[in-house]
C-alpha cells in the first residue's frame, strides 16, 4: 500500500512541474506517504479506553490546555491547538492521562474541528456518564492562514447535561479566565 501511495504522490507532485529527481525532492513522495500514514493512524483503529474509577465526588473536574494536531478534511493541511474539558462526575471519574490518549485518537484522521469536538464529547460521555460535560477545542486552521493570512483562533464547543445552558457555559469560560 505504501508504494501505491508513493506513486500517487509522485504523480500528483509531477503535475506541478517539480523535478522529483532533484536531491531535495527525490524521497518526498515516500516522506509524505509516511507522514500521512501517521497522521491518519486512527482510521479503523479501536477507540482507546478511558480509565475510570468509582467516585462519590461531585465537584467539577477541569483539564485545560491539552494540545493536539489534526488534519483538515477539506484541504489536508493541519489544524492544531488546545482542548479544555470540564465535567461533573456521577459515580465515575477518569484518570487524567486517559484524556491525552483519547485526544490523540480523535485527532489522528482527516476531519472537521466541529466533528472532532463532538466525537471527543461522545467518547467521554460514553465512558463516564457525567452529570455535566463541556469540551472546547481552540485551534488555528492552516487552510485559512495559508490562503488568507488570518491567524485567528477558532473555537468549537460541545456541552451536555448541566453544562448545556448559556449561563453554565459563561460561568465555565469565566472560571477558565477566558470569558
Amino acid at each position: 500500500m505504501s508504494k501505491q501511495r508513493e506513486q500517487a504522490l509522485f504523480d500528483f507532485l509531477s503535475t506541478f512541474a517539480l523535478d522529483l529527481n532533484a536531491p531535495d525532492l527525490k524521497r518526498t513522495p515516500e516522506r509524505v506517504s509516511n507522514l500521512y500514514a501517521d497522521l491518519f493512524s486512527s482510521i479503523d483503529a479501536p477507540v482507546p479506553t478511558l480509565s475510570t474509577f468509582d467516585s462519590e465526588d461531585e465537584d467539577i473536574v477541569i483539564i485545560e490546555g491539552l494540545r493536539f494536531h489534526s488534519i483538515c478534511v477539506h484541504h489536508l493541511v493541519p489544524f492544531f491547538g488546545e482542548i479544555d474539558i470540564a465535567y461533573k462526575p456521577d459515580k465515575k471519574a477518569a484518570g487524567f492521562g486517559g484524556f491525552n490518549r483519547v485526544i490523540a485518537f480523535v485527532s489522528k484522521k482527516p476531519q472537521l474541528q466541529e466533528k472532532m469536538t463532538n466525537e471527543l464529547g461522545d467518547i467521554i460521555e460514553e465512558a463516564l456518564s457525567p452529570k455535566a460535560l463541556w469540551v472546547r477545542c481552540r485551534a488555528r486552521q492552516l487552510c485559512v492562514e495559508l490562503r488568507q493570512g488570518s491567524d485567528a483562533t477558532y473555537s468549537t464547543i460541545t456541552s451536555r447535561g448541566e453544562f448545556s445552558s448559556a449561563q453554565a457555559q459563561a460561568d465555565l469560560l469565566k472560571l477558565l479566565g477566558r470569558g
